[in-house]
């Protein structure tokens, strides 16, 4: 991968993702009162994350002037971590303000954006790992 500056970028998402992945996922133990304050803390700030650094991750991929599979797959986990967060919110305010629930919004959140997330990110480390020059061995 070429950059140490976008590799940098590509982890900081992942683990954001994985951060996120856990907030949703993994029941608070606090005490009532503090958690919608935490709840709303802990879903926000990682969402904010999550969409500044994908749309970093796609621009440094554009601006390196990455080629082949790498800038596809580069490309595809900065886009699906942007247009999740994007399709969250569309979903929120759609169901919200407007008092229509979208299901296209909620299955591209759930379901099609962190798939895709996740077939970039697999191949961005396996090419990353792949492209890397080889060690020389000691004798």
């Amino acid at each position: 991968m070429k950059g140490k500056l976008l590799w940098s970028i590509f982890l900081a998402l992942v683990a954001v993702f994985l951060l996120l992945f856990i907030f949703i996922f993994v029941p608070l133990s606090v005490p009532l009162d503090l958690l919608l304050l935490v709840r709303v803390l802990s879903f926000i700030v990682p969402c904010a994350l999550l969409l500044l650094l994908g749309v970093a991750l796609i621009v440094l991929t554009v601006k390196k002037k990455v080629g082949g599979m790498p800038r596809v797959f580069l490309l595809l986990s900065g886009a699906s971590a942007a247009a999740m967060v994007v399709s969250i919110i569309m979903h929120n305010v759609m169901g919200s303000w407007v008092g229509v629930e979208e299901p296209v919004t909620f299955i591209m959140a759930v379901f099609v954006c962190p798939i895709a997330f996740l077939v970039g990110g697999v191949g961005s480390v396996v090419l990353g790992f792949k492209k890397s020059p080889p060690r020389r061995r000691k004798r």
